[in-house]
Order: C-alpha cells, then sequence, then structure tokens
C-alpha cells in the first residue's frame, strides 16, 4: 500500500511539473507572439514614415498633388510598372511640359500628335497631372506601336515604353485604378503626408542634436576612460590568474615527483 502511495505521489508531482511546463511555455509562446506583434508593428510604422516621406518629396518633384501620385502610383503597379519608375516617368514629364509650353523639343511635338496642349484656355501651363490624364485619354487612339513608342519616349524618357500598357488602358482605367486604392483606405491624404514630414525632420534634427551632444560634450572621452578602467581590471585578473594557475601547475608537479619517488 504504502509503495502505491508512494507511486500515485510521484506521478502526482510529474502532472504537476508538466502542468507549470505548459504554462511557461505557454506564456513564453504568448510573449514571443507580443514582441513579434511590437517588432511588425514598429518595422510597418518605418516603412510608412518612410513611404510618405519619400511621397512628400516626388510630389514636389514632379507637381502632382500627393493623393493623385498615389493613385498613379498604384495604376502603375498593378499594370506591371513599379511606383518608382512611374515616379521618374513623371518627373521627367514635368520637365517636357516646361519646354513643350515653349513650343520646343520633342514632347511639344508628342502633345501635338496627340492633340494635346500644354496650356490651359487662361494660358497657364497645365499641371503635371491634368496632361498626364490628357496623354492617358489620347494615347488609345493612336494605332501604330511605333509611333505609341516615340511618343511615350518623348514624354516620359527611356522608361516611357513601360508605361504604354497603362497608358493603353486610358484615362479610365487609370481613374479605375485610383478608385481602387481609395475605396480600401490606401490613399494617404495630403494633411498626413505634410505631418509624416514634419515628423521625420523632427527626428533628423533630434539626431543631429544628439550627435553634436556626444562630440562635443567630452562623452567620447569619458567613454574612453571606462573602457581603460575595464582593460586595467582585465590585465590585474589575468595576471592574478595566471599566477594561480602557474602555482596549481607546480603542485601538480610536485605531486608527481612524490609519487614516483
Amino acid at each position: 500500500i504504502r509503495a502505491e502511495d508512494k507511486t500515485k505521489a510521484a506521478f502526482r508531482q510529474i502532472n504537476d511539473r508538466t502542468s507549470k511546463l505548459k504554462k511557461s511555455f505557454g506564456g513564453l509562446a504568448g510573449a514571443a507572439v507580443s514582441l513579434a506583434g511590437v517588432a511588425g508593428l514598429g518595422a510597418l510604422t518605418s516603412k510608412l514614415l518612410t513611404l510618405g516621406d519619400r511621397i512628400g518629396k516626388v510630389s514636389i518633384q514632379t507637381g502632382v498633388s500627393a493623393e493623385k501620385l498615389q493613385a498613379f502610383q498604384f495604376a502603375a503597379e498593378q499594370s506591371g510598372v513599379g511606383a518608382e519608375l512611374m515616379n521618374k516617368s513623371l518627373q521627367k514629364l514635368n520637365r517636357n511640359i516646361g519646354e513643350a509650353a515653349g513650343g520646343t523639343g520633342p514632347a511639344a511635338d508628342a502633345l501635338d500628335a496627340l492633340g494635346i496642349s500644354a496650356l490651359a484656355s487662361s494660358g497657364q501651363i497645365k499641371s503635371t497631372e491634368v496632361i498626364f490624364q490628357d496623354i492617358a485619354r489620347a494615347f488609345g487612339d493612336v494605332e501604330s506601336d511605333a509611333m505609341r513608342a516615340k511618343i511615350a519616349s518623348d514624354l516620359f524618357g527611356r522608361a516611357g515604353v513601360e508605361l504604354i500598357p497603362l497608358l493603353r488602358a486610358g484615362a479610365d482605367g487609370v481613374d479605375y485604378y485610383g478608385k481602387q486604392i481609395e475605396s480600401v483606405g490606401g490613399i494617404i491624404n495630403d494633411d498626413g503626408i505634410l505631418k509624416i514630414q514634419e515628423f521625420n525632420d523632427k527626428v533628423n534634427l533630434l539626431s543631429k542634436s544628439f550627435r553634436g551632444f556626444l562630440a562635443d560634450s567630452g562623452t567620447f572621452e569619458f567613454l574612453g576612460e571606462i573602457i581603460d578602467g575595464w582593460t586595467f581590471g582585465v590585465q590585474k585578473l589575468n595576471e592574478k590568474f595566471g599566477d594561480q594557475e602557474k602555482k596549481v601547475r607546480d603542485i601538480a608537479t610536485i605531486s608527481e615527483d612524490l609519487k614516483l619517488t
């Protein structure tokens, strides 16, 4: 009976320990999931800040509003063209519009071929986003593949040829992609872009202030003194334990000699 009681008690202990172990692993798993979630959120936030800042800068460079730029980028991505290629194409178009407005350059001939004027009825130069939509609207009427390639290259530079699939979808196709991304809340509004840029500027300023603090306040000199202290301490420990090791070896040698005698 006593043996049976001891056996039951032993199994109870095993079960208790197993249960505690499961709980421990469960807690670790939960903690790991939480940390992964925090890390993922941090990475997403960092990516969003970088993206928002980039959109704001490209918007200024191209003369396209931040919201419309995101719609154009998404349309390009859905057509098999990267967002960065769309950025470069719009930057090139923005420069070419200035020349076309003066009636000079290949872009002027390309716009004429499409029946598009770089000037509005008021005499002002049209915005890049308006002309881009005009181009998409008229591009489908160009019958020759060779002419499409020439017009696209003259307007958007070397990357223009890659935009042909999107341009052939027409203005309706571009608008469709814009509405699609807008319907899922995938566009950061202009105010949000501005706030992101301001935040990034503040972070950059803060990093520069830390750089100045570390360089000018003697912090590195102080840290160097700490490292020197650690180095001195390690050297002393090596000397001490080196002597101890030598003593142990000497004792071992003497013991061996005594055994031999």
